[in-house]
């Protein structure tokens, strides 16, 4: 039950944070929580479901306002949350898709990370290349676009534009 309040708290803070309002959602729970606190408590008491949901949050905020900085922090983070046989589809869906995105830019900016960041995307492309042969509707346009992405980084233009033009065909 804890889950599910906590799970609703974060996607009505998720809303809020989308949509610039500065309220906390979290004064909803118990004893004036934040989101931070909320993690922390999480975090201590191995409650990794309740931990990927707040990283992923904070990732699509980052994302989604352009805080790519912030967004690749919430991937080094999340690794501490793996998923299991209990992860939600939507959100990896998401999050796959977005780690692709993120990996590819910052490998781009050959730092000395560019080999971290460039197995963060293959990493995405090897996921969704699986999904993609059990439901090609759903999931080719978001793996041509990662591989044009891919290519990109490698200089290949021609490879990388025939494949942004199947991601908008897919």
């Amino acid at each position: 039950q804890r889950y599910y309040l906590i799970y609703s708290i974060v996607l009505h803070q998720l809303t809020l944070d989308l949509r610039g309002i500065e309220q906390n959602a979290f004064l909803l729970y118990p004893n004036g929580m934040t989101e931070e606190s909320c993690f922390r408590h999480c975090h201590n008491n191995n409650e990794i479901s309740t931990c990927r949901v707040i990283c992923y949050k904070k990732k699509y905020v980052a994302f989604l306002t352009g805080d790519l900085d912030a967004a690749a922090k919430m991937i080094e983070l999340f690794k501490e949350y793996p998923l299991g046989s209990t992860g939600r589809i939507v959100p990896n869906i998401i999050n796959v898709f977005i780690d692709g995105l993120i990996g590819f830019f910052y490998a781009r900016k050959h730092r000395g990370d560019e080999a971290m960041w460039t197995q963060v995307g293959l990493d995405a492309i090897q996921t969704l290349s699986k999904w993609a042969k059990g439901c090609p509707w759903n999931f080719s346009n978001k793996l041509f676009l990662l591989e044009a992405e891919y290519y990109f980084l490698m200089e290949d233009d021609s490879r990388a534009k025939a494949s942004y033009y199947a991601s908008i065909r897919e």
